[in-house]
C-alpha cells in the first residue's frame, strides 16, 4: 500500500468515525483545539519569561514550538468553523460504506 492509500484510508475512516457519531468526534475535535491553544500559549509565555535567563536558543526555541502550536489550534478552530457549512453536503453513508469496504479489503502488511 502505498502513501497515497494509506491516506485515503486514514480520511476515510475519520469521515466514517464523523458520521458515526457527529456530536462525540466535534466534541473532541474541540478539546484537542483547546487543549493545542492552551499549550502553545503556555509554551510562548515560557519562551517570553525566560528570554532573559537562559541561552537565547532556548527562547527562540520555545517561542517557536509555541507559535506551531497555537498555529495547529487555529486550523482545528477553522475546520469547526467551518463544520456547519460543510455539513448539508457530507454523505456519511457513503462514507461508512467505502470504509467498511476498505476494511474488508485484505493489505499488503506494510
Amino acid at each position: 500500500m502505498n502513501r497515497e492509500e494509506k491516506r485515503r484510508r486514514t480520511i476515510l475512516k475519520a469521515m466514517a468515525a464523523l458520521a458515526a457519531d457527529e456530536p462525540g468526534e466535534l466534541a473532541k475535535l474541540r478539546r484537542l483545539r483547546s487543549g493545542l491553544y492552551w499549550v502553545g500559549v503556555t509554551l510562548l509565555g515560557i519562551g517570553l519569561y525566560v528570554a532573559v535567563l537562559v541561552p537565547g536558543w532556548v527562547a527562540l526555541l520555545c517561542g517557536a514550538i509555541g507559535g506551531i502550536v497555537i498555529g495547529l489550534a487555529a486550523h482545528y478552530d477553522s475546520s469547526l468553523n467551518q463544520w456547519p457549512i460543510l455539513r448539508p453536503f457530507f454523505d456519511g453513508e457513503a462514507a461508512q460504506r467505502v470504509a467498511a469496504e476498505l476494511d474488508r479489503e485484505p493489505g499488503d502488511g506494510s
